[in-house]
């Protein structure tokens, strides 16, 4: 500690003549210096001149800033090729071998910088001279290869973040028995390789280090980053070099196999599965969840047929809460993941099985908004079976405030099915528990999202409509000997007359809407939210067909000169209506369901 000391205090602030020299690889300034070339460094991080050397080869910005012409002026002026710079690297190397390794204030060595920038020939100058001054002691060679900065990087962390595949070839060829491993952010090579989708480096890791290490932040593996990177060949890869990482869990107790399943990538789930079929029964910490609960949660359809055929048994796990693989296809509002349970015959137990509060799938059907008809009349639902609470599905539904679309669909084909409501119910007012509210939550958080956008709508109309009434089509009488000046010149124009009404009219339908969304900000009786909410919806679908009609009647009033151009632009106009038609058979088709019940 005292050598280090005296060192430090003995240190030689560079001045920027000699910093630019060093850059530009200028040997004949350092070869009479007066003091040690260890002791020459940049004031703050320490950079002896090979630092600043190795450094200045990256390739400068291709912005015309004032710092890069300033570099470009005192750098790239003398011959920088890579032959000069290597020599520069060996000469200085031979007047202060102490340079070799001597660390800047963040602990980086030459060999870090030279990873890090992916000087190759310089890597394998550091290399050669440590194995020439230690020549006696290879061990000791190595372990310069290994030293680590203040965050626990090392060369070959540098080599792989920053994308230099033959630093990263040089690097593990001299070096194939050290693991290598994770630097203060729990970041292996390996792993760093596999996070950036860097196959080539994973391969060469694998390939050249006999028992790399293959942990990330999490608790995660190299293999939990390869299947992120949905990368079939470096997943293959990984597993034939590491297979029992196809059960290693991360910090949520989430293995491959989980996170494959949930995006499903059903070549990566076939992988994982060949390494080690155990993966498709092991369950997270949080909520005990399964790989196939995940697969039939997002709907992955095809990986969930994998997990059922290659796994038996892998279906009759629940979760924390009793859910099994039914409840969660319900929930994906995927009506396929619910067929593909529904049609194997040999999860037909599934079906009907009560969760921790005694919910089937179809209670929880009920609850969404989605309608499967087929899964209401399956053969094999109970359409009576009750939960904790003494609910029927039906139940369930009427103990909503307020019924949406499919949730309406979903009461009609319950009571055309037979299911009777109340069976089991002394107070009705008593079974609104957590399903009403949960679902009604649910509602309202959607209304508040959506309105945001409906009142930038509905504005955006309100003030097109306002400046269309003060700039009418065709303009204003402007002779000022005329007794009409300033009278709108198309008034007579059957067009003009419906666009001026026309536009009235969506100024007004849409300054209504803005007025109830204004009104929806400050409500707090959730009945009237969702009223307030349909009602502003309606008012702005209708301003916008208004605005239609306004622009297809102006525009055919100012063309009516030039026929054919007018009959275009209305026919570009016309799907609009479509839709539109569409939205209000919709509306009155729901109008006659309700009615109907």
């Amino acid at each position: 500690m005292e050598g280090l000391a005296n060192q430090q205090d003995n240190m030689e602030i560079m001045d920027s003549s000699l910093y630019y020299k060093a850059a530009r690889g200028e040997i004949d300034a350092f070869k009479q210096h007066p003091k040690p070339l260890n002791q020459l460094v940049t004031p703050i991080d320490k950079n002896t001149i090979l630092h600043i050397h190795i450094t200045s080869r990256c390739r400068f910005p291709s912005y015309p800033s004032y710092y890069y012409r300033l570099v470009k002026r005192e750098v790239l002026s003398f011959d920088h090729s890579e032959t000069s710079s290597v020599n520069f690297v060996k000469d200085v190397l031979r007047i202060c071998p102490d340079l070799l390794n001597q660390p800047n204030a963040k602990d980086e060595t030459l060999l870090h910088m030279a990873a890090r920038h992916g000087h190759e020939d310089i890597v394998k100058i550091i290399a050669e001279e440590n194995e020439r001054i230690l020549q006696e002691d290879q061990e000791a060679a190595r372990l310069m290869l290994r030293m680590v900065n203040k965050v626990k990087d090392t060369a070959l962390h540098e080599a792989v973040r920053y994308g230099h595949l033959d630093v990263v070839k040089e690097l593990v060829k001299r070096d194939g028995e050290f693991s290598y491993g994770a630097n203060d952010c729990g970041e292996t090579p390996l792993y760093l390789a596999a996070e950036k989708g860097f196959s080539m480096a994973v391969d060469q890791i694998l390939e050249a280090c006999k028992s790399p290490a293959f942990q990330g932040p999490g608790e995660r593996t190299a293999l939990h980053a390869a299947v992120l990177c949905k990368d079939e060949e470096m997943t293959r890869k990984i597993v034939g070099k590491m297979r029992f990482l196809a059960t290693k869990a991360d910090k949520q107790g989430w293995v491959p196999l989980h996170y494959a399943a949930q995006s499903g990538c059903l070549a990566i789930v076939k992988i994982l599965l060949e390494a080690d079929t155990s993966a498709a029964y092991i369950a997270n910490k949080t909520e005990e969840k399964t790989p196939l609960h995940l697969a039939a949660q997002n709907g992955q359809t095809y990986t969930m047929g994998e997990l059922i055929s290659r796994c038996p048994g892998c279906w009759e796990q629940v979760d924390a809460k009793g859910r099994n693989v039914l409840h969660y296809a319900v929930a994906s509002d995927n009506k396929f993941a619910v067929y593909t349970i529904l049609d194997d015959t040999s999860l037909s137990n599934l079906i009907n099985e009560k969760d921790r509060d005694g919910n089937t799938p179809l209670h929880q059907h009920v609850t969404s908004y989605n309608y499967l008809k087929y899964f209401i009349g399956h053969p094999k639902v109970d359409r009576h079976a009750f939960n904790n609470r003494n609910l029927n599905p039906l139940d369930v539904i009427l103990s909503q405030d307020g019924l949406w679309g499919n949730q309406k669909k979903s009461k009609k084909a319950l009571e055309t099915m037979g299911t009777k409501s109340g069976q089991r119910i002394v107070d009705r007012e008593e079974s609104r528990g957590e399903n009403s509210s949960q679902a009604e939550n649910e509602m309202i958080a959607v209304i508040k999202e959506a309105r945001e956008a409906h009142l930038v709508v509905a504005t955006l109309i309100a003030t097109v409509t306002f400046a269309a009434g003060f700039t009418l089509p065709g303009g204003y009488k402007s002779d000022e000997n005329d007794p009409e000046q300033g009278h709108a010149i198309l008034t007579k124009d059957l067009a003009f007359k419906v666009f001026v009404i026309s536009d009235a009219i969506a100024l007004m339908l849409s300054s209504s809407a803005v007025f109830f969304h204004m009104f929806m900000a400050h409500e707090t009786d959730k009945t009237m939210l969702i009223s307030l909410f349909k009602l502003a919806l309606n008012l702005t679908i209708n301003a916008m067909a208004a605005m239609v009609v306004a622009f297809i009647t102006g525009t055919y009033a100012v063309l009516s000169h030039c026929l054919g151009l007018a009959i275009a632009a209305t026919a570009l106009c016309c799907p609009f209506f479509f839709i539109y038609i569409y939205y209000l058979t919709g509306r009155l088709l729901d109008k006659l369901d309700l009615a109907s019940m």
